[in-house]
This record gives structure tokens, C-alpha cells and sequence, in this order.
């Protein structure tokens, strides 16, 4: 920061308060926002929105199916933002309309990516997923919602990135063979987890005790909505004692940071 003499006290210049003002208020805004407006507010503004700094954190969220024409335009503007990040981007997000080429495009730009979101993308597969821990092994947090097509990844996920602590897994997967096979390769590659959060799917209390074998420094847990789990006292118990923060199946509350009307999602989802 620059200083000058004022009245003879040293002060803050006062184009430094300015950007430092002007950086706070565009912290605050989406990148979307940041790329398709804010830049052209001054020079000022134009300045900062172009500092790598100010693109660590890219969430490209939209829960509206969209013609083809703007969806393509939006994965454009995906590499447009990882481009200004130029290597800096730690958390990228994106609902709807990620592909195995954005996450490529994403896992060749930066190694410093730590957290990744996956919502309701369903041209995603194992094949993209890979891809983004094999060249990003120090993710700590990854969420995969209702993204149906990469559900065999996990495994990998958990082998690669040894660092993880958090993975939100908030997907219904019909078959509670396949339920188990998911926890039995959480529990067997994940033990650094923290924070776990399996909501709406068919596992079983043979999956969830490999969990929380294998997963023994758990703090929080999430399974509501996994109405397979018959909880006697003892399963009950044994939760209680070891995971601090612990949500049961029965206590669907359908609060989601992604979805408001949740409870029509995991009705659609379940075929009622």
C-alpha cells in the first residue's frame, strides 16, 4: 500500500482506500457478474477485475435448464474465467452444464485447485473426474451432487487425494448393492475425512459400519434420506459416541444450499 504526508500524519493514499474499497465490494460479486459488468464500472474496477487474485473462487451456477446456444456460451465463459485465474484458482463450482472437457480444461490450468462442486451434471463421467485428482491430488473438499454418471470415480477420489476432509456425496443411487460398494471404497480410501454428507441414497448398516471403521475421525455426518439404514440402539449409539455433529435418516429437514424445492427433487428422484 502507498502512503503520503497529510498535514504531517501518515495516511493512506487515497487511490489505495479507493481500491481497497472497490476490492471489497467486488469480492462480494459473482464472477459472471465480475466479467460481464463490474469491469466496465471505471478503470479502477477494471484494474482489479483483472488481478488473478480476484478469480480464486469461480461458481457458475444456474438451476435453469437452458437452450443449447447459452449453455455453450457459458462453458465458454468457464475457460474464459479459469483463464483469468492464471493458475491461482483454489474452488471451482458448476451446476448443470459441466462437462468432462471443462474439468480438463480446469485440471490443465491450475495446481492449486483444494475444492471442487459437481451439481446435477450429467455429461460428467468417471472419465472427467479422474482426470481433475489425478492432476489435482490436493483437493480437501469435494462435492458431488446428483451427477449420476461418475459414481465409480470415488474410489480414485480417495487413493489420489489423501488430503481430503470433506466430500459431500448427495445423489440417490437406486440399487443398495451399489450404495455399499460406494461406502466400502469411502471407507477403505478416505480415513483423513472430517466431514461426510451421503444424502438420499439406499445404503445399508453394512456400508455405513464400514464407514465408520474406516473413517474414524469423523466430526460431522450426514444421512438423511438413506431410508435402507435400520438404526437399532447399538448402531445408534456407536454413531452418537463418535461422530460429534450427526444427521439420522429420519431427519430429512430438506435444507440444501443448491435446491429450494428439495423435497420435489427427492420425490422425482425416488419416482413418487
Amino acid at each position: 500500500m502507498s502512503l503520503a504526508v497529510d498535514n504531517g500524519l501518515w495516511a493512506p493514499d487515497q487511490e489505495a482506500r479507493s481500491g481497497i474499497r472497490a476490492a471489497k465490494i467486488l469480492s462480494s460479486l459473482g464472477v459472471i457478474e465480475i466479467a460481464t459488468s463490474a469491469r466496465n464500472v471505471c478503470s479502477l474496477w477494471g484494474k482489479i477485475c483483472k488481478d488473478p487474485l480476484m478469480w480464486r473462487t469461480i461458481h457458475i451456477c444456474n438451476f435453469n435448464p437452458l437452450p443449447c446456444s447459452t449453455a455453450e456460451k457459458i462453458q465458454k465463459f468457464c475457460r474464459y474465467a479459469i483463464d483469468q485465474s492464471r493458475g491461482h484458482l483454489e474452488e471451482f463450482q458448476i451446476a448443470f452444464l459441466g462437462t468432462n472437457a471443462i474439468l480438463k480444461y480446469l485440471a490443465n490450468s491450475t495446481s492449486q485447485l483444494t475444492r471442487l462442486g459437481l451439481i446435477l451434471c450429467e455429461d460428467i463421467t468417471d472419465e472427467g473426474l479422474f482426470f481433475v485428482v489425478d492432476k489435482c491430488p490436493q483437493l480437501v473438499e469435494l462435492d458431488i451432487y446428483l451427477c449420476d454418471n461418475c459414481l465409480y470415480s470415488l474410489e480414485a477420489v480417495g487413493q489420489l487425494c489423501s488430503n481430503l476432509t470433506t466430500l459431500k456425496f448427495q445423489g440417490i443411487v437406486n440399487e443398495s448393492s451399489m450404495a455399499d460398494v460406494i461406502a466400502f471404497a469411502i471407507a477403505k480410501t478416505m480415513p483423513n475425512l472430517r466431514h461426510l454428507e451421503i444424502f438420499v441414497n439406499k445404503l445399508t448398516n453394512d456400508g455405513l459400519l464400514a464407514i465408520l471403521n474406516g473413517c474414524q475421525h469423523l466430526e460431522s455426518l450426514d444421512l438423511r434420506g438413506c431410508v435402507n439404514l435400520n438404526l437399532t440402539a447399538s448402531l445408534s449409539k456407536r454413531c452418537s459416541e463418535q461422530v460429534k455433529d450427526l444427521r439420522l435418516p429420519h431427519c430429512l429437514m430438506l435444507e440444501s444450499c443448491y435446491y429450494d424445492d428439495l423435497d420435489d427433487l427427492v420425490a422425482w428422484r425416488l419416482g413418487v
